[in-house]
């Protein structure tokens, strides 16, 4: 039953109970026994109505239930669709987030890789321009030696040039040649140091 049917047999029903009443006192100045068959009717319509007012509120507790729970069922799938394609789109995004993290890890190590291949190569350049080779080691430490030979022999001393400045000079053995050597136009002068 819709609201308006509801509405419309209330108002007979309390139409009818307001027309029993009056009949009753009508009745009452007509006629005692008249007055008692219509407090049975309005008895009887009285109960009528009460039946009447409990099965409709049965009928109306019922249909708010099966609506509360069809409302309710409809809301609890429509949740379970939400929470299903929210659980899909985590986990979406979590693979993403895993596939973005390996690559920004091998990114890394590439970075880290190329960084000390960098490095490797400035190392390397640096050692073959400015290290000499093996060879050229090994020459300069037969000089070193021969020139350590012949300066172990060499007597070294401060001389005093003037003005109170002394400078190193060395020993020079003068006995066979008194001559200096070189070219003398030039500033170039030579002496034998002795043990020579």
């Amino acid at each position: 039953m819709n609201g308006t049917s509801k509405e419309q047999v209330h108002d007979r029903n309390f139409q009818a109970l307001f027309g029993s009443a009056r009949k009753i006192l009508e009745a009452a100045e007509v006629n005692e026994s008249e007055s008692r068959r219509a407090t049975g009717a309005l008895r009887e319509l009285q109960d009528n109505v009460e039946k009447k007012l409990t099965r409709l509120e049965a009928g109306v507790k019922q249909s708010i239930e099966s609506s509360a729970q069809s409302t309710a069922s409809q809301a609890a799938e429509l949740l379970s669709k939400r929470f299903i394609e929210a659980d899909a789109a985590a986990q979406r995004a979590a693979k993403l987030y895993d596939t973005a993290a390996k690559k920004l890890d091998s990114r890394r190590w590439l970075y880290f890789l190329s960084a000390q291949a960098t490095i490797l190569t400035l190392v390397v350049v640096f050692l073959y321009l400015w290290v000499p080779s093996l060879d050229e080691i090994k020459a300069r430490r037969v000089e070193v030696m021969r020139l350590d030979e012949l300066a172990s022999r060499v007597e070294w001393s401060k001389c005093i040039v003037g003005n109170g400045q002394t400078r190193n000079c060395i020993r020079t053995d003068e006995s066979e040649h008194t001559d200096n050597f070189g070219d003398k136009k030039k500033g170039e002068t030579y002496r034998i140091p002795k043990g020579y």
